[in-house]
């Protein structure tokens, strides 16, 4: 098939979406597909070469999304214009871009199908779009429900996934020397909802520190750190550039963890850090059916704490488990399963 995919961002990147894209239009270049993605200008890493990659115009940041979505959408009205694509699969795009890129498909006689972004609260554009024609694609079984919900028939679930060729030069050692982390025990997580709480359960794990992975700096993750308790020197927020430095933030912890926020939405770290061999304890907001994880409370510090240092204490649980979760992403979460999935879906959609 020819397939046109379009993210509304920045791209590559660390962040969720751009490293669920790459994954993705990778695997089903590989499956034999011809892929071209529409993105916004450059962020930061490779791209795989077996993709055509072309960019919107780049724009001065102060002109805001909106300028951003007319250049995307000029640059896909192109695309459409210059050869014919089976199918338009969308990224990230807000209400008026998906709109205007509906009205393109539309005119240019090809399905469009959305996907649901992997932040919570994202349904409603998917669902939106998926009205305007064609189907839509959401990353979690909560988001599949919400879609259904909305009257949405046309659904996939299609998780992400992880190509364990990315994880093979990730070197632990040089992110502690990157940042300066020292010899210390880290407890690894990336920034977003519930930081406070996961500070205070580590505040109580003796010398432990917390190691907050994101693609940018904020002051406003380390005044919840304070609120938290956590001394300074047991906390770290490091800003990564790229998905190697990302992935090599997350080997440094012991232990991932991944709290509220990601309730109809997927944390992609998560497959990371267990691709990684690192076990995860996600709250129950955020669970995902995945090996070598472990539940906890969100809103019991207490038992957080608990479930923490048990797992830091009993090198051979942690283990177990992180082989579990090893050896359960790296089975049934390849990027290639996914790419099938996908497909089978736009076969659908096409008959």
């Amino acid at each position: 098939m020819k397939l046109l995919h379009v993210g509304a961002f920045p791209f590559p990147g660390p962040q969720d979406a751009p490293v669920y894209l790459a994954g993705l239009t990778r695997a089903l270049a590989q499956a034999g597909h011809h892929v071209v993605l529409v993105c916004d200008h450059a962020g930061g890493g490779k791209v795989a070469t077996e993709v055509d990659v072309a960019r919107a115009q780049r724009l001065p940041t102060h002109w805001g999304r909106a300028a951003a979505d007319v250049a995307l959408a000029r640059s896909v009205h192109r695309q459409l214009g210059r050869r014919r694509f089976d199918m338009l699969h969308v990224h990230g795009a807000r209400a008026p871009l998906l709109a205007w890129l509906s009205r393109l498909a539309r005119r240019h006689g090809v399905p469009v199908v959305v996907n649901q972004s992997l932040t919570p609260g994202s349904v409603t554009p998917a669902g939106m779009a998926a009205r305007l024609g064609g189907g839509a694609v959401a990353v979690c079984a909560r988001g599949r429900d919400a879609l259904a919900h909305r009257g949405i028939r046309q659904i996939a679930l299609i998780r992400p996934g992880l190509d364990p060729v990315d994880l093979v030069d990730v070197d632990d050692k040089r992110a502690r020397q990157r940042w300066d982390l020292g010899t210390r025990a880290w407890i690894a997580a990336t920034d977003g909802p519930g930081l406070s709480g996961l500070a205070s359960a580590v505040a109580r794990l003796g010398e432990t520190g917390l190691l907050v992975v994101s693609d940018r700096a904020s002051e406003h993750d380390e005044r919840t750190w304070d609120r938290g308790g956590l001394p300074a020197e047991r906390r770290r927020f490091v800003a990564v550039s790229d998905v190697v430095e990302w992935a090599e933030a997350l080997a440094v912890g012991q232990v991932f963890v991944g709290t509220a926020g990601s309730a109809e939405g997927f944390p992609m770290a998560l497959l990371h850090a267990l691709g990684l061999g690192r076990p995860a304890v996600l709250t129950k907001d955020a669970m995902q059916p995945v090996a070598g994880v472990v539940g906890c409370d969100e809103a019991d510090v207490v038992q957080m704490s608990a479930v923490l240092g048990r797992l830091l204490g009993d090198r051979a649980e942690r283990e177990a488990l992180g082989q579990a979760g090893w050896q359960d992403v790296r089975g049934r979460w390849s990027w290639t399963g996914r790419a099938a999935e996908l497909t089978e879906f736009y076969e659908h959609i096409l008959a």
